[in-house]
Parts: structure tokens; sequence; C-alpha cells
């Protein structure tokens, strides 16, 4: 899952003033072309008030867990300071290559999104040696910013102010899931008032340093990426459908299996049946979408398919070999797409065709088309 590259990314931060180490942040791990960047809230490395503002690179600490949220630390050098802004509290740092298992090429940076569920993970001063994961809403969205909420929990906890349990947050990178793709689109600049009443936090827009980028945002609010993602949710809803079917579903599931091992070898059956159980349940997503806009339709759809079941047991359900299964199952799917063609007035006869192996797939659950060897 894409959500896992948040935890691979995320680093915690530290100056190192002597033998101390002090202003403990977070910071997000990005990739641009064959180098490696951390991002993070500028007052995490110049502090709240400039205080380590002359600071080299060799004493900003950046630290990574590779084996989990308590596994120990490894630290990644910094090799300069690139560029930083104190008004939109953001800073980039080069750094070495972090040698960790994270796919780059799954972690886009993306503007213009929507007010959406989003994620941060980062490290609490409270708790400094262990990420934790914490569940947003994007809010509000400005040109220079961007506000998230906390979903299920509260900052201000056991009498401490709010901006005491969240220090150490800022600088996590956060991010929007999008089908299957993940996009970091800012970090966290400060929690909002010291209590944190609402548990509001500002947030800085990883596009105010897409300047500094050679491979530049994703723009989320772009049809063709909105069409994608709605394309990419649905196939995610399907597999879950699947796999509920099938737990719930197995006698159905079994039928069809059963029928493909006729149709194909045993290997491809398995592949062939879990595609028509995918088109199956894909169909009934588009049906359910026309049920709302014209009902009448599918109501004759329905009521023909009932009506041709009742001839598929007597005039298509025999005993045969492979070769004479094929051509059965064919001559059905051609039989009803013929059989409804008015219905739809599809002239590519697509639809016609889409909503025949739909029913087939039906009949293959409820044995009204069956065939063995």
């Amino acid at each position: 899952m894409p959500e896992k590259l948040i935890k691979k990314c995320c680093a915690r931060t530290h100056i190192k003033c002597g033998e101390a180490l002090e202003n403990q942040g977070s910071g997000v791990i990005v990739k641009d072309d064959n180098n490696y960047y951390l991002i993070t809230a500028e007052h995490c490395v110049y502090g709240d008030n400039g205080q380590y503002s002359d600071v080299l690179p060799e004493n900003i600490i950046v630290e990574v867990q590779d084996g989990g949220f308590n596994s120990s630390f490894r630290r990644i050098e910094v090799l300069r300071i690139i560029d930083s802004d104190k008004n939109d509290d953001w800073i980039l740092l080069g750094i070495e290559d972090p040698n960790i298992d994270c796919d780059y090429l799954r972690l886009f940076r993306g503007h213009n999104f929507l007010e959406e569920e989003a994620s941060f993970i980062g490290y609490q001063n409270m708790n400094k040696d262990e990420f934790r994961r914490f569940e947003v809403d994007v809010i509000d969205i400005s040109d220079t910013a961007f506000k998230v909420t906390l979903k299920k929990e509260a900052f201000m906890v056991m009498g401490e102010e709010g901006a005491n349990v969240a220090k150490g947050l800022s600088g996590s990178g956060v991010f929007i899931v999008r089908g299957n793709k993940l996009y970091l689109i800012g970090h966290l600049k400060n929690v909002i008032g010291d209590l944190a009443i609402n548990n509001d936090i500002d947030c800085c827009l990883v596009h105010k340093i897409d300047g500094l980028f050679n491979n530049k945002c994703v723009n989320l609010s772009d049809l063709k990426e909105i069409s994608a993602w709605e394309v990419e949710v649905d196939e995610s809803l399907i597999e879950e459908d699947i796999e509920t079917w099938k737990r719930d579903k197995v006698e159905e599931f079994d039928n069809i299996l059963r029928k493909n091992q006729v149709l194909y070898p045993d290997e491809k059956a398995k592949v062939i049946t879990h595609k028509r159980v995918y088109d199956f349940f894909e169909i009934r997503r588009k049906i359910e979408k026309i049920r709302v806009e014209s009902s009448s339709l599918i109501t004759d759809f329905e009521s023909s398919a009932n009506t041709f079941e009742t001839k598929v047991t007597d005039f298509y359900t025999r005993d045969a070999d492979r070769d004479k299964a094929k051509d059965l199952s064919m001559k059905l799917e051609s039989d009803f797409a013929s059989f409804i063609k008015e219905i739809f007035k599809d002239r590519t006869n697509s639809i016609n065709t889409d909503f025949a192996r739909y029913k087939i797939t039906q009949w293959f659950m409820n044995c009204s088309f069956d065939f063995k060897e």
C-alpha cells in the first residue's frame, strides 16, 4: 500500500550544540532526479527566534529508523542548506543518499488538492524516540498555506497545553492518497493556539518550493488526474468487493471456477475466474450508476434477463467437452446480447456485450447455465 511510504521517508531532526542535541523537529525525505533532499519547517533548523541561524550543515542532525517506530536511529549526512523562507516556514536541505527501502517513483508532490482526508507522521518531543502517525482532514486552503485538523484525537491531554504536546511534529510531511498513488502536499508549521482547542494545524504548501525541483508538482485538480483517481478508487473498491464476496459466497465462486476449469487449463482458469469476477463487479457498479440516472433502463434489462434465464437451463445447459463448452458460452453471450440490444440502443454493441457477460456470470454462479465434461 502507498501509505507505507509515509513511514519510509519520515525523519527526525536536531541541531547539535556542543555535545547537546536541541530543537527537535521532523522532516520528510524526497528524491528529485538523482538527488535527495529533506523538507522541513524553517524553525526546525534555525530555531523559533533564529537562535541557530548560523548553524553549519554538519551540525544539522537528520536521522531515520529503518526497522519501524521502535528501532534504532541511523544518521543521514546533511550536505548543504539549499534555500529557506522564514515567512512560509520552509527549508530545503541537500542530503546524502539515505539508503532507505523507499519506492520514490510512487511518491509524488501535489498541489491544487481538495478539502480531503490526509495524514502525517512525525516525532513528538514527549515521545521523541518513536514516530507516530496522525489522521487529519484538510479543512482550509489558500494560495499561501493550508490547514488540517485531527480526525480522532486531541493534542490537549492530561492538562497539557496542546502546543506542548504537539511540539516536535513541525516539519512532518502531510500526504494524501489517491488510488494507488501517494502525494506529498506540504508539511506542518505549527499548532494553532497554545491550547490547540480545535486541534488545527497550519501547514506549508510543498508547491511553495516547487521551483527548486526539476520534477514539478502534479496538479491534482486537473480533470485527467481526477478521472484517473476515480478509476483507481473504483478498482480498489472492486477488489475489496471481490475479497468480501469470495468469503461470503464460496459456493458461487466455486461454481464459476469449476466452469472455467472446463473451458481453460487449470492455472489459466484461476486467472480467468478472477478477471470474470472483477468484470462482474465493475459492470454492477455501472448498473447502479445508470439506475440513478435512468431506472427504467435497468428495470427493462433485469426483466428481460429474467425472461431469458428461463430458456438458459433448457436450451444451453448440457454435458460438453472444452470446445463444445466454449461454443455454448459464446452462443449464449451472443444470443442474450441480441436479446437486449433494443433496450440500450447501443450501435457499438459494447454495452450489450458487457451486460450480457454480467448476466452470464450470474448464471455461472447460480448454475442456471451449467456444463460438465
